[in-house]
């Protein structure tokens, strides 16, 4: 005798509940707002970076909110990288104690420039111009491939042997051999 299975109806939400919809994401904004990465924030929460990126990747309310979070912080960071390569100033009290009293002065605290959030600014919003390496192509007249031109160059075989004067035929040099009496007749 052969029995049938009965079909059950299958749930839509079949598995153990997703660990992401019990995370307080007010936390998780908090975190992403103060610039923590991805896997600073799955530690914390006790979660796999596998699972973290699985829901960003499968859930985009969760992936949008977090990118936003995330440019919030990097907002802030661009402001203060802006400020700081400009110089800037804010408030601050000064406090004294003078003869036993206590003195609040209200002063204006003044930061100079900094050079080096001037070139980080700059070599990244402007490459071309403020890269550390410039391409520079040499080209010959007119554009075109630079020309060399070499001089013969003699070479005085009159101290070689016979058998040595072989070799240098042999390995495929051309030899243009002058007698002494030849070059020196060429000068004068």
């Amino acid at each position: 005798m052969v029995y049938k299975r009965h079909k059950k109806p299958v749930s839509k939400h079949t598995g153990r509940p997703c660990k992401l919809d019990t995370l307080n994401h007010e936390q998780i904004r908090k975190l992403a707002c103060k610039g923590w990465t991805d896997e600073e924030m799955a530690d914390f929460f006790e979660i796999s970076i596998d699972s973290w990126y699985y829901w960003k990747s499968t859930r985009p309310d969760f992936f949008n909110s977090l990118k936003d979070w995330k440019d919030q912080y990097d907002e802030r960071i661009q402001i203060s990288l802006a400020e700081s390569a400009l110089g800037y100033q804010h408030r601050e009290d000064k406090v004294f104690v003078h003869q036993g009293q206590t003195i609040v002065v209200p002063t204006i605290k003044h930061y100079p420039p900094n050079p080096t959030s001037m070139i980080f600014w700059l070599k990244n919003r402007q490459p071309e111009q403020w890269r550390d390496v410039h391409k520079v192509e040499h080209t010959g007249k007119d554009g075109g491939p630079i020309e060399t031109a070499s001089k013969p160059r003699f070479v005085d075989l009159s101290d070689f042997t016979d058998a040595e004067l072989a070799v240098i035929a042999s390995a495929g040099l051309k030899l243009n051999v002058k007698s002494k009496e030849e070059e020196d007749g060429q000068e004068g």
